[in-house]
């Protein structure tokens, strides 16, 4: 059930372009920020790394540096 007080995503995403590109207030700014944590439009950075070849490169690194302490 959509409710007409409450922004929708689209509307949100209209609020940040206006303010980008127009004249800048702390207080709906703020607000915007808000109502997109809310209506989860800020995704969270995934790590990408892919952990086996992480582990691959310490594990190259670590046998370059013994073969030079031992060589």
């Amino acid at each position: 059930m959509e409710h007409p007080d409450i922004a929708t995503p689209e509307e949100v995403l209209a609020t940040f372009t206006e303010l980008m590109r127009g004249e800048k207030s702390a207080e709906r700014l703020k607000a915007a920020e808000q109502l997109a944590k809310y209506h989860s439009l800020f995704a969270p950075k995934e790590d990408t790394a892919d952990p086996s070849e992480a582990a691959a490169a310490v594990e190259a690194a670590v046998a370059d540096i013994l073969a030079e302490h031992h060589a």
